[in-house]
């Protein structure tokens, strides 16, 4: 008995040592291992702009987590990317760069130089060039369209936002206090959204905008864009829920002005806008190219020589949703080349 009693302990105790073998038995080679996260995504990437005759200078800031780091280079904002060089610093000299073109950079992270090593989501690119001169792109670069600008829907700034443009990865604001005025840039940014804050209630504003590939002063910008107007502060109440009449005496110039085209309207009783549309067939289709509170318009985004038609509505309020009277009849009128 004694003997059967012993026999059981020591086979208890052998399993209980071979499954604690088998616990610290090491991870075959063959074993799935679980995936290795990518580390953070480099900051503040930036790239020389002229400042070294034979190459370009890229630096960035560090990314928490990061070994290594492999540049991208691409002749477009939009891509394709294609991978240039590995590095672990934080700044990396494209020597193939060819002097006057310009290239788009951006950076991801690493753990390892593998090539299948987990790689963090690309930076945000940036622009830059080898040589004293900046590359001449003024004709490849696109206006924005489809330029909105708020009207009194915030208290204290007007918001000016547009639809990107191709290849653009700076865009500038510009801004006048009619539509025929001076234009003054006002701001510069990446993104296709601004606010301008520095407004007074109640005053319209006029915006314009230009796309450019760099911030640089003496980068290449498109043409500036269409203007829209827009304030902010409370919009007028309206002394009427309905619309006001149709405006009349609709003229537009005929060649007398050098590059733009004068239209000119008579008040209506009750309107406190006028919004202009433009086509260029009488039947249209028409277009609203401006809203003022004026009864005078200068067109100056057209070309001189072709025929233009003009029509008015009027309203109470310029607020996109405000009830506006039927249009005119069209006007048409060209602008004069001297």
């Amino acid at each position: 008995m004694r003997f059967s009693r012993i026999l059981c302990l020591g086979v208890m105790a052998f399993l209980v040592l071979l499954g604690g073998c088998a616990e610290r038995q090491p991870t075959s080679p063959g074993a799935t291992q679980p995936p290795e996260a990518a580390p953070g995504t480099p900051t503040a990437v930036r790239a020389s702009e002229g400042q070294f005759p034979d190459r370009v200078h890229v630096a960035w800031e560090a990314a928490a987590g990061a070994s290594w780091y492999t540049v991208q280079r691409s002749l477009s904002t939009s891509g394709p990317f294609e991978p240039i060089g590995m590095t672990k610093n934080t700044t990396w000299d494209d020597t193939a760069a060819q002097p006057g073109q310009s290239y788009s950079y951006r950076v991801t992270s690493s753990r390892s130089p593998a090539t299948n090593a987990a790689q963090s989501v690309p930076s945000h690119s940036a622009l830059g060039y080898a040589g004293g001169r900046a590359p001449t792109e003024a004709a490849t670069l696109v206006s924005p369209s489809g330029l909105r600008v708020s009207e009194a829907t915030f208290p204290d700034r007007v918001r000016v936002s547009w639809n990107a443009a191709p290849d653009a990865a700076w865009y500038n604001v510009y801004r006048s206090g009619s539509a025929t005025g001076s234009f003054i840039n006002v701001a510069g940014t990446r993104g296709t959204t601004w606010d301008d804050t520095n407004v007074a209630p109640g005053s319209l504003y006029y915006y314009r905008v230009s796309s450019s590939r760099s911030p640089a002063s003496n980068a290449a910008q498109s043409p500036q864009s269409e203007s829209a107007s827009g304030q902010a502060g409370s919009m007028p109440t309206a002394k009427s829920t309905g619309s006001p009449a149709s405006p009349t005496g609709l003229l537009a110039s005929d060649g007398t002005v050098r590059r733009s085209i004068h239209v000119t309207w008579s008040a209506v009783p009750g309107a406190s806008w006028y919004n202009v549309y433009r086509a260029t067939a009488a039947s249209g289709p028409f277009k609203k190219v401006a809203t003022t509170r004026a009864t005078s318009w200068d067109d100056t985004s057209i070309e001189s020589g072709p025929l233009y038609y003009y029509a008015l509505s009027s309203a109470t309020s310029a607020a996109d949703n405000a009830p506006e009277s039927p249009r005119s009849a069209p006007e048409a009128g060209y602008a004069g080349w001297q």
